[in-house]
């Protein structure tokens, strides 16, 4: 398993790792710092599933609590996709088995 630490390791190769990571169909969870997010629908101190890269290049990322931050009726429930910037801003770990 692969440890990053998006806050303080190299930003553009984390980048590069996550994305492989997810290319090559290996489970990844992303875990959101405690404090005030930079993503206002994140559940601060929680972690993440990353289920993909969506058509935009946005990180597609899963609360498994199915809690993301709309209204509990849409159909996105669990479900926020982010840019780099804001992955690696609001992100305490970041875990790649493999």
């Amino acid at each position: 398993m692969q440890a990053l630490r998006p806050g303080f390791d190299q930003p553009n190769s984390n980048e590069a790792a996550v994305r492989a990571a997810v290319a090559d169909g290996k489970p990844v969870v992303y875990g959101a710092v405690p404090e005030q997010n930079v993503v206002s629908t994140l559940v601060g101190a929680h972690t993440y599933s990353v289920l993909g890269i969506a058509s935009d290049g946005r990180f597609r990322v899963r609360n498994p609590w199915g809690v993301d931050g709309h209204d509990r009726g849409s159909s996105a429930d669990g479900e926020l996709r982010l840019t780099w910037a804001q992955f690696h801003q609001s992100a305490r770990f970041v875990w790649i088995a493999g």
